[in-house]
């Protein structure tokens, strides 16, 4: 899966959380920020496309975009790139990162563990 750019991210978070969409539709979701023109919403979805995150469906000269790849699907693959970068590839050492930090204590580590089986 390729990487994102941050304004990509931002424009898949509004397809994972609202579902497909026209250029319009996304246009208007930008709502209180700085509303993108038309024409650099088309570029993000073309690209979007090309690196496989979004599928379109065509009604006349209209496009709807929706999302392929989903939120969880890309964070996981956010987090295993984190993870092979910075810690050896070993999920336990994550763990023991969080562990020695107090982000995680180890009775909700056991209550983890318990409800995983």
């Amino acid at each position: 899966m390729e990487n994102l750019t941050t304004k990509e991210e931002e424009m898949m978070e509004l397809f994972w959380t609202k579902g497909p969409m026209f250029v319009n539709e996304i246009r208007e979701s930008y709502e209180n920020k700085e509303m993108p023109h038309s024409s650099t919403i088309t570029s993000c979805t073309h690209r979007l496309e090309e690196k496989g995150f979004l599928g379109h469906l065509t009604y006349g000269g209209s496009f709807q975009y929706y999302p392929i790849i989903s939120r969880q699907s890309y964070g996981h693959t956010c987090l295993c790139e984190v993870i092979n970068k910075c810690y050896d590839s070993s999920f336990p050492n994550v763990i023991l990162m969080l562990l020695d930090n107090g982000d995680i204590s180890l009775e909700e580590l056991k209550t983890l563990i318990r409800s995983a089986e």
